[in-house]
């Protein structure tokens, strides 16, 4: 799971009660099962609008910061959208963040509504170099792979929304936001193709698992995927269940705080 967070909160992985059952092993009571039935009381109001994200869109052209760094030609905002032309196989767009360099917050996704009238793949990839020489980049990548963090794009007339997350870069983890100074944007891998973008938004994971409710989920910690019961303190989950003499609860547990966490089990 993301190592900081804003919020608190609780994430219990593969959480299980058992007991001594008959000869062929313990009978097992699965949580994950009786969510359905559990009470959740307590729930703290969580803002959907708050920090953890980024977003650009392209309503006035003086609102928006994206320059040409390489192989871009005509570039322009028009009805709402940053437009352009790519001059070279490697066209890189860029701009260079002003907020959120002091965060450590992970980055989750990056979402992108666009049109592009030709070409194979969107890439993008981030740095925290003081200042960028975008032709010795165009250069270093030329007759290389894609950056890391990749998505193919459909061509054509349509707006398309492309959602790039971890799953779709070969990384451990994806960058904090602090060293994210500087945001490149590879909107096609062609010369020749037009594009129009309508918004770029960042998503970190802060945001992201704010959107999560309470209650089942598939969760990862350090890249291990289990079914989870996700909570957010000061939250009270209750289950009634009928639980035998000399029962044991065998659980795992995660959090999105570095810091100690403290929860309580009780029964009644």
């Amino acid at each position: 799971m993301s190592r900081r967070s804003d919020y608190l909160y609780l994430v219990s992985s593969l959480l299980i009660a058992a007991c001594g059952g008959s000869a062929s092993g313990p009978d097992v009571i699965r949580l994950v099962d009786e969510v359905g039935n559990a009470t959740v009381t307590g729930t703290p109001e969580v803002s959907q609008s708050g920090p953890g994200s980024q977003e650009w869109v392209f309503t006035e052209p003086s609102e928006s910061n994206w320059n040409a760094g390489h192989g871009i030609d005509s570039l322009r905002v028009d009805g709402g959208r940053l437009e352009g032309t790519s001059t070279d196989e490697i066209p890189i767009l860029h701009v260079e963040r002003q907020e959120g360099l002091d965060d450590a917050d992970e980055l989750h996704a990056v979402e992108i509504r666009m049109r592009v009238s030709a070409g194979e793949m969107l890439s993008l990839r981030f740095s925290n170099d003081a200042e960028l020489d975008f032709d010795e980049i165009a250069e270093g990548l030329r007759g290389r792979a894609e950056w890391v963090i990749r998505t193919p794009v459909v061509p054509g007339d349509e707006m398309q929304a492309y959602t790039l997350t971890l799953a779709s870069a070969p990384l451990r983890q994806m960058p904090t936001s602090a060293g994210m100074r500087h945001f490149l944007l590879r909107p096609t891998d062609v010369e020749g193709a037009d594009f129009s973008i309508e918004s770029i938004r960042l998503i970190f994971r802060r945001q992201h698992f704010a959107s999560i409710p309470s209650g089942m989920s598939f969760q990862g910690m350090e890249e291990i995927y289990r079914e989870t019961l996700v909570s957010r303190s000061p939250e009270i989950v209750s289950f009634t269940l009928d639980i035998p003499n000399d029962a044991w609860l065998d659980l795992h547990l995660a959090t999105v705080e570095d810091h100690a966490v403290v929860f309580r089990i009780e029964t009644s």
